[in-house]
């Protein structure tokens, strides 16, 4: 979205009313909200579906909701969420036409999905070095942890470790973001490379 704002020239009138980091926070509220909105809808359907079929299929009314699990999800599915799209408004940023963001970001979105990879590894031992290790690093954690709690009991010091990393990474990774965006719009039509990007953020 941000590539394709810059490349349409519409995000240079946005930007004379907001901050690079309202208009980030901004997007990345309303991108969540559309997305807890279908959730709620999705959530209410299985609810509702799952009551009133209780009433015909006796084994129904011995499901119970998994809150603890829910919670724990809650509290990673957030932060989770503002990491990637820190990650990808500063792709979005960096670069200058929307086919090199799309790329860009195909390649990074493995860092958020690599746990369907090794899923073979974490089924056969949650408690392995590489599912504990995946289970702390923030952009595999919402994924891993949520396998590994189905499969067992994942130790608390380890959700704990996680999420405090997980939120420090989100909000170090949205402040680099917006740094990268204001270089971005400075370099206008020019896209900035990797030692670029590394060296705006490292000035702060």
């Amino acid at each position: 979205v941000v590539a394709d704002e810059k490349e349409s020239r519409t995000i240079e009138i946005m930007i004379t009313s907001v901050t690079p980091g309202q208009l980030i926070g901004g997007k990345t509220v309303g991108l969540l909200a559309a997305a807890l909105t279908q959730l709620a809808i999705y959530v209410i359907v299985v609810v509702v579906g799952l009551t009133v079929a209780a009433s015909y299929v006796e084994v129904l009314q011995y499901v119970t909701v998994p809150w603890a699990y829910l919670g724990v999800m809650a509290l990673f599915f957030f932060p989770s969420y503002g990491l990637i799209a820190a990650v990808m408004v500063a792709i979005g940023a960096a670069v200058t036409k929307v086919q090199e963001a799309q790329q860009v970001a195909g390649l990074l979105n493995m860092l958020f999905i690599l746990p369907i990879l090794m899923m073979a590894v974490i089924i056969r031992d949650p408690g392995h070095p590489v599912s504990v290790f995946l289970s702390l690093f923030p952009t595999t954690a919402f994924l891993t942890i949520s396998m590994r709690w189905g499969l067992g009991t994942v130790p608390l010091w380890q959700i704990g470790i996680s999420w405090v990393l997980l939120i420090v990474s989100t909000i170090f990774m949205v402040w680099a973001a917006a740094r990268v965006f204001r270089a971005g719009m400075l370099r206008y039509g020019q896209p900035l490379n990797l030692r670029t990007a590394l060296a705006v953020i490292r000035r702060g």
